[in-house]
């Protein structure tokens, strides 16, 4: 008899990271994983079930019930309605969750409410201040508090969790997905050739190797109103004093963020606005770069996949072996800290060992985690 292992998702992060678990959980003849997206990024996840080959079999369609809205209120009832209903209807045998979204935490309520086993993956990461990330730390926490297994990317996030008195029985060290993603990925690129690719879909990049790309990135909630207007002046004080730089800036769609954005650089030389592309568009703009701006958690562990460094600018980052292994740098908020760490990038040399997040494999040890246990 074959068992159901729903997997929920929200974000193109969750898809990202969850896809490759998908394919493996695929090749089991006794498992059939159920791919349900809660549709509160449906712009940002276009494409992403192409690229894996795989069928989103339920949309929960949240944005078209509670409109573009912002509030995390109104957010968490669609969702977690939406999963707690679709739960009750398939009755499965386990649910997969990934990440510090919204949809995984309401995902795993609802899963736990149900008493369906709740199997956690990317747990462990911890900032241990629940304003930094808002409101994912605390997300992450919760998601820890009622899963039966928790896959962890790292040591260091292991170590979080038995801190926190997680019996270290339900925790499996298996590295972290995304790289497994990007190295899929890669090898399509190897196929066509990274320079055709960028020729196709960036072919206003300039050719000049003396003209450094820089790819900025910036959303998260603590760091948008007057602090994204001074990481936005930082940057501008970078390009002034490197106008050898071309800083290209995926611009997130949440309102608040693009508005600000628009209006601080759209006239500014140096800096190329656009929407954010497709997945694997994106990753051959990171094959391009030569580092990277952003206080996002899945950049920090794509570069090194593509050899660049990284400008963490936040406070805190729960990915602190990227910081510790030198692929990152943590630069705060601030415009002094900002410009401080981009001018020490001209000393930055390639850190020993690979990417510090994983080895491609935790696809493969995730999928047979999950075979093995429900």
């Amino acid at each position: 008899m074959k068992r159901v292992v729903v997997c929920c998702y929200g974000t193109r992060p969750e898809f990202i990271k969850m896809a490759p678990v998908v394919l493996e959980l695929n090749k089991r003849k006794t498992v059939t994983p159920v791919l349900i997206c809660s549709g509160q990024h449906e712009e940002l996840l276009s494409g992403l079930d192409k690229i894996f080959d795989l069928t989103v079999q339920i949309n929960l369609n949240v944005r078209k019930k509670i409109g573009s809205t912002t509030n995390l209120s109104l957010l968490t009832e669609g969702v977690h309605a939406g999963f707690a209903e679709v739960l009750g209807r398939i009755k499965p045998d386990a649910v997969l969750v990934q990440g510090d979204a919204a949809s995984t935490f309401l995902a795993a309520l609802a899963a736990f409410h149900q008493h369906i086993p709740i199997f956690y993956m990317e747990a462990g990461l911890r900032t241990h201040d629940l304003d930094q990330p808002f409101p994912e730390e605390a997300y992450r926490q919760m998601t820890t508090r009622i899963s039966k297994i928790l896959f962890a990317p790292t040591k260091i996030n292991k170590h979080n969790l038995t801190n926190e008195g997680i019996a270290s029985n339900r925790i499996y060290v298996v590295g972290n997905s995304i790289v497994d993603s990007v190295d899929y990925i890669k090898s399509q690129f190897r196929k066509i050739g990274i320079k055709k690719l960028r020729r196709q879909y960036y072919p206003w990049l300039p050719n000049d190797s003396k003209e450094k790309l820089i790819v900025v990135t910036i959303h998260r909630r603590e760091n948008q109103g007057v602090v994204l207007d001074g990481i936005l002046r930082a940057l501008i004080k970078i390009r002034r004093d490197n106008p050898s730089n071309l800083f290209v800036f995926s611009v997130h769609p949440n309102p608040e963020v693009r508005l600000s954005v628009y209006d601080k650089l759209k006239n500014v030389s140096g800096f190329t606005l656009i929407n954010p592309p497709l997945y694997q568009k994106f990753l051959v703009l990171l094959s391009c770069a030569q580092a990277v701006i952003t206080d996002s958690g899945g950049l920090q562990e794509e570069a090194p996949s593509f050899e660049i460094p990284t400008i963490v600018v936040r406070k805190k980052t729960e990915r602190v072996e990227g910081v510790r292994s030198g692929w990152s740098i943590l630069a705060g908020v601030s415009e002094p800290g900002i410009i401080r760490a981009f001018n020490s990038l001209n000393k930055w040399r390639k850190p020993k060992g690979g990417n510090p997040y994983g080895d491609g494999k935790a696809s493969m040890r995730i999928a047979k985690m999950i075979y093995e246990k429900i």
